[in-house]
């Protein structure tokens, strides 16, 4: 069995729907075959795409980091993830280390911006633009303010660098994007 990605569901004008992955997962339950993936997350696709185009900084662009971030850094690509599909503030926060995006955006637009960096602190906590973050007792503490990618990025430099990731349920307000 072969499959083109794994995605289980897919953004529409009306919601979330059924997305390839699902349908493999159908054939998989029904069958007991594992399917050979050519698309997200496997490198393959990705590494022959980039081939073509002569890239020479591939940079994957998507919304879901079990596919198009995982595919990126199984490829060794940077990835830019935007909040515009199924991933939310989160689920960031808490994705193990092979689903981290380098970069993160809250939209496209993040395309055109320069890219976002936290700097740590002498107090520990992390630094980006005018947000200070840092995890407490498995809680995320956020302060700051302007643009809020620039918050989630605190954020998540703070959850990934923490010794136990940040409790989701307890996530700022200020990241419900």
């Amino acid at each position: 069995m072969h499959g083109t990605n794994t995605d289980l569901t897919a953004p529409t004008q009306r919601g979330v729907a059924p997305g390839n992955g699902a349908l493999v997962a159908v054939v998989r339950a029904a069958t007991g075959a594992e399917p050979v993936v050519a698309g997200k997350p496997s490198a393959a696709l990705l590494r022959e795409a980039a081939e073509r185009a002569e890239a020479r900084r591939p940079l994957m662009v998507g919304d879901s980091l079990d596919t198009d971030v995982q595919g990126a850094r199984r490829a060794g690509y940077d990835s830019l993830l935007v909040l515009t599909g199924r991933t939310g503030p989160a689920d960031l926060l808490t994705a193990p280390p092979h689903r981290r995006p380098t970069h993160v955006g809250r939209d496209l637009r993040a395309l055109c911006a320069p890219p976002l960096a936290a700097g740590r602190q002498a107090d520990g906590s992390w630094r980006c633009q005018g947000w200070h973050a840092r995890v407490e007792d498995e809680e995320l503490l956020l302060t700051g303010r302007g643009d809020l990618g620039a918050g989630l990025w605190a954020a998540c430099t703070a959850a990934w660098s923490a010794p136990a990731p940040p409790d989701p349920a307890r996530a700022p307000a200020a990241l419900d994007l």
